[in-house]
């Protein structure tokens, strides 16, 4: 993995792109935006560049999303 690909750590927090979030959760872009648009999905835009997402909330979404498969 390049480093350009690698989570990004600031502060407490691990950060990932939207491509690895989309690869983490095999999701499209358009699910991603819809995500980020319903409030499904918390993200941040440091400094108005690519949007950053909480590894944390991502695994946290995961998680959910598989409890409620079963």
């Amino acid at each position: 993995m390049s480093d350009k690909n690698r989570k990004t750590y600031k502060g407490n927090y691990w950060y990932m792109s939207p491509e690895e979030v989309m690869a983490f959760l095999s999701i499209s872009k358009a699910t991603l935006n819809r995500m980020v648009a319903d409030g499904v999905l918390p993200c941040s835009v440091p400094y108005g560049r690519v949007r950053r997402f909480k590894s944390s909330d991502v695994e946290r979404l995961m998680e959910k999303s598989i409890l409620q498969m079963v």
